[in-house]
């Protein structure tokens, strides 16, 4: 037997095993595991901050929870509609419902992102300006509705990606074939062409490499300013070392004189 007749069967052998129905199957199983998954550890962070009521304290918590609540919704409400969207067959052209659909989609993953800005900006506020931050109260909801605006504003151009596929289904009924056409949502569109391709680049640079720039700025800030912090602390604690030593050495000589 040749290396090539066992490569076949063990090919052959694969694709008998793994079908696409077979691959479906994994899929859907992983996806609802993650959705799963996420699900119990935004309820843990909301159960956490409710039961130790700190989510109202400090402007990082707030947004936490914020994060953890938008997690929530997003499992719960956007991604059944998502997949609504994407395989029920519609008679009628569903375009309005694939548009809304898609900006909702978008508008809660920018928020995802917007909201740990907001949260790496309250971090480099305490750690380098910890006095300034006492004295203005952070208006909670003022940072939602910025949240949320941003989001929108950068979701609402998706619309235009967003299209409708036709599919022909044919059945058997009365000793013919009938075939019916029937409309699905297409994310992203079958025609997709060179304006498309700019809104989806618009929204990767708006949605994602300007907050993702923005956060490390901010940590890559904490870091320098705790860092050098860190290294003026041991300047001074060393002049203080030597200072000290030098009047224990000032004052053993003033000793030594007059005796």
């Amino acid at each position: 037997m040749n290396a090539s007749s066992v490569i076949s069967r063990r090919t052959h052998w694969i694709n008998a095993r793994f079908s696409p129905l077979t691959s479906w199957l994994i899929f859907y199983c992983s996806v609802i595991i993650l959705v799963v998954l996420g699900l119990i550890a935004n309820i843990t962070v909301c159960f956490v901050l409710l039961r130790s009521r700190r989510f109202k304290k400090h402007l990082s918590n707030f947004m936490l929870f914020h994060l953890s609540l938008t997690g929530i919704a997003y499992r719960l409400v956007v991604v059944p509609s998502q997949w609504v969207a994407l395989f029920y067959p519609f008679r009628a052209k569903p375009t309005m419902l694939c548009k809304f659909a898609k900006t909702v989609r978008f508008t809660f993953n920018t928020a995802v992102f917007t909201s740990l800005v907001i949260i790496a900006f309250d971090r480099h506020q305490s750690i380098t300006r910890p006095f300034q931050r006492l004295k203005h109260k952070a208006k909670l909801y003022r940072y939602l509705l910025a949240v949320w605006g941003y989001s929108l504003l950068c979701a609402v151009p998706q619309m235009y990606n967003a299209g409708t596929l036709v599919l022909n289904y044919t059945t058997f009924y009365n000793a013919t074939n009938v075939t019916a056409a029937f409309h699905h949502c297409s994310f992203p569109p079958s025609n997709k062409g060179f304006t498309s391709s700019v809104v989806a680049t618009i929204y990767y640079i708006l949605g994602f490499l300007v907050p993702l720039l923005v956060i490390i700025i901010a940590y890559s800030n904490i870091y320098v300013f705790l860092r050098r912090k860190s290294r003026n602390r041991m300047i001074n604690q060393a002049a203080l070392k030597s200072t000290g030593k030098a009047l224990r050495n000032k004052k053993i000589s003033r000793g030594r004189k007059s005796s």
